[in-house]
């Protein structure tokens, strides 16, 4: 009697660990299932780069159904959608099917370098900024030779105003690894601390450094000519957007550097039909940013108030599906400051730019726009301490001197904003084209 009970409390208990193990099974399917690869848009979905993550994507998925937690075949999934809102733009839903899949290898195996990266690199792509620096140093505490490390590590110093040691980390990239991640980051640094001649060099050897026609490669193309534009050489502008086109076929960010080519060259109604087909390529809100640049400077103050509308859905929208992912959520307060601002809805403008304040109060970004939102306001003591914090690294874009102009302006300061005017009116450049007016008036 007693051997029957033992036997029968051994099979139950082997039934229970058994079907616990299915359900564990079942569940990991079921979570993979909640992101899928979802179809491209318009003419992205015809080329051969799409057939290929296509195949890619059912080998990677076929293997899973048998082995779920196969932790390489997990992270080459996570790096697929990583790569994939990289190319289309659909950074929330990708960021988040990554990130569910990134969290499934480390509540396994916890110090898992590589899973740590990338999970450092979706908070980044998050603005999780904090957090992404405080994984990356962990990584880093398991292995502190590995440049892609090192390139998160920048970038997230970069988001947080650590600028000195952003260098620091730089240099320690390109050190370990000279090459198109690390050549890059060099020139954007450059950048912001006014060396437009040594970040278009820089840019130059990414560029040299990448193979043509892929996406990182021509990203760097066009931001190599958006640093051309910015100087107003817009020729060499025009010829590094049309050979990244020439390059990747249907490469939205090349569209919209010819579009703000064509626009400055008054070619307005061109201008508007170039944005409008990288917006069918891409989901980027930056490209509804340039075309209601256009339109303020058209006068189109309806056009361009309905742009705005539409871009502060669309953020609420990703809040939304990030807040149900298996993810940290997508902070967006920045961007959705400088959208109420433009539709001169103030107080949630302040609102948002005070809560991206208090997690970088050191970023030249950030205190751009809460200096931009002061000025709108009429607080322009305020405005002014916040754009002094943001031209302290000596940065040289158009739109933060047309700003300095009118904000220095408007504080009773004319030396200074006689001295920005004459570095940003020479120059024709789409972004500042709806203030060159206003800057041309507050200096008079």
């Amino acid at each position: 009697m007693r051997k029957n009970l033992l036997y029968t409390g051994v099979l139950l208990l082997f039934a229970t660990a058994f079907l616990g193990l299915i359900l564990n099974y079942k569940k990991k399917q079921r979570q993979r299932a909640d992101f899928t690869l979802q179809p491209r848009n318009g003419k992205l979905a015809t080329t051969d780069e799409w057939k290929g993550i296509q195949l890619q994507y059912n080998a990677i998925s076929k293997e899973l159904e048998t082995n779920p937690d196969n932790e390489k075949r997990l992270l080459e999934l996570a790096s697929l959608y990583i790569n994939e809102g990289r190319i289309t733009g659909n950074n929330s839903y990708y960021d988040a099917a990554a990130m569910q899949l990134v969290n499934q290898v480390l509540n396994k195996t916890p110090d898992h370098f590589d899973a740590l990266n990338y999970k450092a690199l979706l908070l980044l792509s998050q603005h999780h900024f904090g957090e992404a620096l405080a994984v990356a140093k962990k990584a880093q505490n398991i292995f502190s030779y590995n440049a892609f490390l090192y390139g998160t590590i920048t970038d997230s110093q970069v988001e947080l105003g650590q600028y000195a040691a952003a260098v620091v980390s730089a240099d320690s990239m390109i050190a370990i690894r000279p090459d198109l991640r690390s050549y890059s980051r060099v020139a954007y640094l450059r950048e912001i601390h006014g060396d437009t001649t040594g970040a278009i060099a820089a840019m130059k050897l990414a560029v040299d450094a990448g193979l043509p026609g892929n996406e990182a490669t021509e990203w760097c193309r066009v931001q190599l000519g958006k640093l051309y534009e910015q100087t107003g050489n817009l020729s060499y502008a025009s010829m590094h957007y049309t050979i990244a086109l020439e390059k990747r076929p249907y490469y939205a960010p090349a569209y919209a550097g010819l579009a703000r080519i064509a626009f400055a060259k008054n070619e307005t109604t061109q201008a508007i039909i170039l944005l409008q087909q990288a917006d069918s390529l891409l989901s980027d809100l930056t490209l509804k940013e340039e075309m209601a640049a256009i339109y303020l400077a058209t006068g189109n103050k309806q056009a361009h108030q309905q742009l705005y509308t539409n871009i502060i859905n669309k953020m609420e929208d990703a809040a939304a599906l990030s807040a149900k992912a298996d993810s940290a959520g997508h902070y967006s307060d920045k961007e959705m400051s400088y959208a109420y601002a433009a539709l001169n809805q103030l107080d949630k403008a302040l609102f948002h730019a005070i809560q991206e304040y208090n997690r970088r109060p050191d970023n030249i970004d950030v205190n751009e726009n809460m200096a931009w939102v002061y000025f709108k306001r009429g607080e322009n003591t305020k405005a002014v301490t916040h754009l002094e914090k943001a031209l302290v690294t000596g940065n040289k874009n158009p739109l933060l001197l047309c700003r300095a102009v009118l904000i220095y302006a408007a504080a009773g300061n004319k030396f200074k904003a006689q001295y920005y005017a004459s570095k940003v009116l020479p120059l024709n450049y789409t972004p500042i084209a709806g203030l060159k007016k206003a800057c041309e008036q507050a200096i008079q």
